[in-house]
């Protein structure tokens, strides 16, 4: 596989990406700068941990990661063990025109926090479709035009370009990983030349119910900082290197 879309020579992709606009994100952001990486931070766009650290969140921007799009209220197709989930936001019960609008309608929260117009979509839940079960209608067609991309589904992909689907990129669970499993998802990568995502949600114990031990997670910046090879970068910003193929 060529290496040719990848930056400075370098031979594979990896993106962080880290869910829900916790504010251990902050410390996290900060520390990837330190070390010359960058990862897409997925916030729901109403949420309290937003709006109350709107000048910190800014600040994540600045240092060069990416603000993605996790809807507002960060709906989710409900479970009956999803006690969490207030049925309201139930994807089950969401129109594509209730859908699309609240994705409008956090990137335009999150553009006025960082200014930008391209980001992309952190699919919550990892949900792909709206609607009733049995009547079930794919969310892609209605993020085409809204977002440059989308993290789908969790089923541990290696993203080869040339042949991703936009609206649709696989990625791999972070949290309960140590850094040597974190490492070798953005080293199953570099042996084809291709692009793997992670998605971990808190940093730290005590930040999220799935998360990654904070040391562990030092030490896998640390590596990256070391591996040259492997660019890690914001979903928006590797998806911007790879050719336009079918959504």
């Amino acid at each position: 596989m060529s290496s040719a879309p990848w930056p400075e020579g370098r031979r594979a992709a990896f993106s962080l990406t880290y869910d829900d606009a916790l504010v251990c994100h902050h410390t996290v952001a900060r520390q990837m700068h330190e070390r010359g990486l960058h990862a897409t931070f997925y916030l729901p766009a109403a949420r309290d941990s937003v709006h109350e650290h709107v000048a910190a969140w800014r600040e994540v921007a600045q240092q060069g990661h990416e603000l993605g799009n996790h809807t507002c209220y960060h709906p989710c197709r409900r479970r009956p063990d999803m006690t969490w989930l207030d049925p309201t936001y139930d994807l089950c019960i969401y129109s594509a025109r209730r859908f699309s609008d609240e994705v409008r309608l956090a990137n335009a929260i999150l553009g006025l926090i960082d200014g930008r117009i391209r980001r992309s979509y952190g699919n919550t839940c990892h949900n792909e479709t709206i609607g009733p079960a049995g009547a079930e209608e794919s969310i892609h067609p209605h993020l085409a035009g809204l977002v440059v991309a989308a993290r789908g589904p969790r089923n541990d992909a290696i993203i080869l370009p040339g042949s991703e689907q936009r609206m649709s990129l696989g990625c791999w669970t972070g949290d309960r990983l140590d850094h040597a499993g974190l490492l070798a998802i953005a080293e199953r990568a570099l042996a084809v030349g291709g692009w793997t995502i992670v998605c971990i949600h808190g940093v730290g114990k005590g930040t999220h119910n799935g998360f990654v031990d904070a040391d562990e997670h030092l030490r896998l910046l640390d590596a990256l900082a070391k591996r040259p090879e492997i660019w890690t970068a914001p979903v928006a910003e590797v998806i911007a290197r790879l050719p336009t193929v079918a959504a």
